[in-house]
């Protein structure tokens, strides 16, 4: 049977492990070396449909991965140091399940040839509470992705991925993967840390909104030059769901990051995207200042 890893078991890590043990699949979990993992036992999904799974094989040092398929769900900001300790693998399927954007590049450059990296992304929305009980709190179980060098979909990857996500869908190459969601981290993520604002406060604050309008615009700009055509309508339909009530106390990442006194992902976000418009030459004036004023003015001491 296909042996997995996968890295980073916080909220959505947790969630891809638990599904896979309950359907079977012998999966190792890596954690940081003082996670509170290493004591536990079992992992516990909560939500619509709660369940519990015990685990066994869990490891910190990346010298003893073992699995076939690599599930990699830290945060992008550790990405460098573990990228750079990932380099001894070889002939292994590395998924990116992150956001931002460019992190496959600097992977594949860092790993041997021999492996194949694909990136992801999943639209649920899933949260790791202080006593490590994992909240599902929407159905939105799909999985789009990619293959860094635009290959084929692998149905046998598939198989393995429809145990958590239902919905799979292959695209044929990273950016028509990453730039739509990337519209919305970028879009809404920086306002909501700004303006101090969940996302539904988002909606209903007309500052806000302007920044959002502004930020997604150049996104779908710089998307264009990639290949990749957003439409305005995808950032509005983004809006009208978010105003309601069940996302009054719901905060995209880097807000929640920001209030954790945690590491923000301005890098894979917003720095990696700056990268990208300056290599085509488009102007890109309001994620310059925002990215600045994430950089200097809400970096934790």
């Amino acid at each position: 049977m296909i042996k997995i890893t996968v890295i980073g078991v916080g909220s959505l890590g947790g969630f891809v492990t638990a599904k896979l043990i309950e359907a079977g699949y012998p999966v190792q979990l890596m954690v940081s070396a003082n996670s509170r993992l290493l004591e536990l036992s079992q992992l516990h999904v909560i939500g619509k449909e709660p369940f519990q799974v015990p685990y066994q094989n869990i490891i910190s040092n990346s010298q003893h991965i073992s699995g076939d398929i690599i599930f990699i769900t830290i945060k992008s900001v550790s990405n460098p140091l573990l990228f750079a300790s990932l380099s001894h693998l070889k002939n292994k399927k590395l998924i990116l399940l992150q956001n931002g954007i460019g992190e496959e590049e600097l992977l594949a450059e860092a790993i041997d040839d021999s492996n194949k990296v694909l990136g992801a992304i999943s639209h649920i929305k899933v949260t790791m509470h202080a006593d490590n009980k994992i909240e599902v709190q929407n159905d939105q179980l799909d999985f789009i992705y990619a293959d860094l060098n635009g290959t084929e979909s692998d149905p046998s990857l598939e198989t393995v991925i429809r145990e958590v996500f239902p919905q799979v869908e292959h695209r044929p190459d990273i950016y028509q993967v990453r730039f739509p969601k990337l519209m919305v981290n970028a879009a809404c993520n920086a306002p909501s840390v700004i303006y101090n604002l969940s996302m539904y406060e988002l909606t209903q604050a007309p500052i806000a909104k302007e920044m959002i309008h502004l930020l997604a615009k150049e996104v779908r700009q710089v998307a264009k030059v990639y290949g990749v055509y957003l439409e305005k309508k995808n950032m509005d339909d983004i809006l009208d769901m978010l105003a309601c009530e069940d996302y009054r106390s719901a905060y995209f990442s880097m807000k929640l990051d920001y209030d954790g006194k945690r590491p923000m992902e301005i890098e894979a976000v917003y720095t990696n995207l700056l990268h990208m418009a300056k290599i085509r030459n488009i102007a890109t004036p309001e994620l310059v200042r925002v990215t600045h004023i994430l950089q200097t003015q809400f970096l934790h001491e």
